[in-house]
């Protein structure tokens, strides 16, 4: 059995921890959150989603007004290996429109085959997904959390060091010591990682290259996708495509 559910959050929220008898697949349709499993946390941005295995304790955050949807994929139905962590993934629209449709089947027990069909269709296109390699580490210190909850809110924010050692109360010497420990990555590797998040994100959404890399504060379309190719292995265009193709 496949459930779906959506939820619409109209500002920022903190869920409690709980988990899922089910496979959880959590699909950001607009806004972004963070979820935290362990000491880990992942950033799942707008046309993307993160796969949990059952059982797996988490919590939420909603950094401000966003809409969600849950698949529950009972193990019976996901057949293959089942997950042994989490897996972000970009969801393209053949996939948006699947989910959607999974919300409309009936939850009582149904004789219609296209029922069926619609379910194990919506878990092969989601084990088809790649996972991405991606992960955007939260710190817990609070000083910290309120500068990167301002970048998440503007990706394309370049203020230097010096501007975010005012803001956070912290001298230089030691938001950069700090940074790693609350991360496990350095400010400039974890700015990095958010600004291909958020063009990630632009380009699924079908903004123009030459518009991402002018929101995301590059200087050119070609630095911009100097950046994509070296992280992603292919070109800003090439990867829009793909997410397109699955329309």
């Amino acid at each position: 059995m496949l459930v779906g559910v959506e939820a619409v959050f109209s500002h920022a929220a903190q869920g409690m921890q709980h988990s899922h008898a089910r496979i959880q697949f959590l699909q950001v349709l607009e806004g972004a959150l963070a979820v935290r499993v362990g000491t880990q946390q992942w950033l799942v941005p707008q046309h993307h989603a993160l796969l949990l295995p059952a059982g797996l304790t988490h919590d939420n955050r909603y950094f401000g007004p966003a809409r969600v949807r849950s698949l529950y994929i009972a193990p019976g139905l996901w057949q293959a290996g089942m997950p042994e962590g989490c897996r972000l993934v970009a969801v393209p629209p053949l996939l948006r429109e699947l989910s959607a449709a999974v919300l409309a089947i009936p939850r009582e027990p149904s004789t219609d085959d296209r029922h069926a069909l619609l379910m194990a269709l919506t878990v092969r296109e989601i084990q088809h997904q790649p996972g991405l390699a991606l992960r955007l580490p939260m710190p817990a210190d609070r000083r910290l959390q309120r500068m990167c909850e301002t970048l998440l809110r503007d990706p394309g924010n370049r203020a230097p060091l010096a501007y975010w050692t005012r803001v956070s109360g912290l001298s230089q010497r030691t938001l950069t010591r700090l940074f790693p420990r609350e991360t496990g990555l350095s400010y400039s590797a974890w700015r990095q990682q958010l600004l291909l998040l958020a063009a990630l994100e632009r380009l699924a959404s079908g903004r123009t290259v030459g518009a991402v890399a002018l929101d995301l504060g590059y200087a050119s379309a070609s630095a911009f996708g100097a950046m994509f190719l070296r992280q992603v292995g292919m070109t800003p265009s090439a990867y829009a495509r793909c997410q397109a193709g699955h329309a």
